[in-house]
């Protein structure tokens, strides 16, 4: 009998926080985009129209390695010291923490025509270390922030396709191509 070799892999992904590789996945990651709708009337006529208010966004992933630095990809608004990290202080904005959050398919190899971003996310799930005989994973959970704060510009929560590279404001982009040598420059008005 002929031995079938296969790289398949169904369902796993590679995803980075500002660059920074997540942990060996021990489940399913799970991205989640849900508009915030608003329903409109007009007069005496109701649900007239609807509007997108903002959008919901988040990740999920679980995970089954640890380390202090995995720990807190896991933890919003912790403070480090010498020898690890702490709860940090109430009432602390998290917006200033936000990172950039990339899943890319792993079954796609280099093509990143498919890759989802994040554009500024937090931590905002319960943290859970289960101390057992079985193999215990925990979750990353990432909601999306809002990037500009101009509700009337698009591309504020995530994006699915290439990457895009952001100058800083000028209004140039750089998008990656799938074939991942060509690069293209647009300016937006």
């Amino acid at each position: 009998m002929a031995e079938v070799e296969s790289n398949l892999t169904i369902g796993m992904a590679d995803i980075t926080i500002d660059g920074t590789s997540v942990p060996r996945q021990a489940d399913a990651a799970v991205f989640s985009a849900e508009p915030v709708i608003q329903e409109v009337d007009l007069y005496l006529v109701p649900a007239y129209d609807r509007i997108i208010e903002g959008w919901t966004v988040s990740t999920t992933v679980v995970v089954d390695e640890y380390s202090l630095e995995y720990y807190q990809m896991a933890l919003g608004g912790m403070e480090e010291d010498e020898t690890g990290f702490t709860d940090g202080k109430g009432m602390k904005s998290l917006r200033k923490e936000a990172k950039e959050v990339v899943i890319h398919p792993r079954d796609m190899g280099d093509d990143t025509s498919l890759d989802i971003t994040i554009f500024k996310a937090v931590p905002t799930g319960a943290f859970e270390r289960t101390f057992g005989k079985e193999v215990a994973g925990y979750e990353i959970t990432l909601t999306g922030l809002h990037k500009t704060g101009d509700p009337k510009q698009a591309g504020n929560y995530f994006r699915i396709g290439e990457p895009v590279v952001d100058d800083g404001g000028s209004g140039a982009t750089t998008t990656t191509q799938s074939t991942g040598t060509k690069k293209t420059t647009k300016t937006e008005k």
